[in-house]
């Protein structure tokens, strides 16, 4: 029985990755600029990552059925976290906070089917608060 299960699974594994197609594009310098999965229907599926054009990650993101969807990750070129948040069928939903290039807390606030919502927080380069 256990081997009967194991075969099932190997085969369904196989089949789910067949109906994947993994996509790769290149800058022109030779340097990976994203990478991810397309569906049978050369939608993008499942997580995907881009790159800056000196190789260093740019963002993480994962899409279903062509949408970006979940939780998103987004990079300075000097490798420091830019932002980060939600997308919920291609639209920001939810907190959604951002860094200056130093490293510095820039921004955070909410959105909701793509557009900003309530209040925001800014901040200037050396921590100091705006007024909002």
């Amino acid at each position: 029985m256990k081997q009967i299960c194991l075969i099932i699974t190997i085969l369904f594994t196989s089949v789910c990755a067949k109906a994947q197609k993994e996509h790769k594009l290149f800058y022109e310098n030779g340097n990976v600029k994203e990478v991810g999965q397309l569906d049978t229907n050369g939608k993008e599926t499942g997580q995907w990552k881009y790159y800056h054009k000196d190789g260093k990650l740019w963002r993480i993101g994962s899409f279903e059925n062509g949408k970006l969807s979940g939780d998103v990750i987004v990079y300075h070129e000097n490798g420091l976290l830019y932002e980060y948040g939600n997308v919920r069928k291609g639209e920001e939903n939810g907190r959604w906070t951002a860094f200056y290039n130093n490293g510095n807390f820039w921004k955070t606030g909410k959105f909701k089917d793509g557009k900003a919502k309530g209040k925001w927080r800014f901040f200037y380069e050396d921590r100091n608060a705006l007024l909002n």
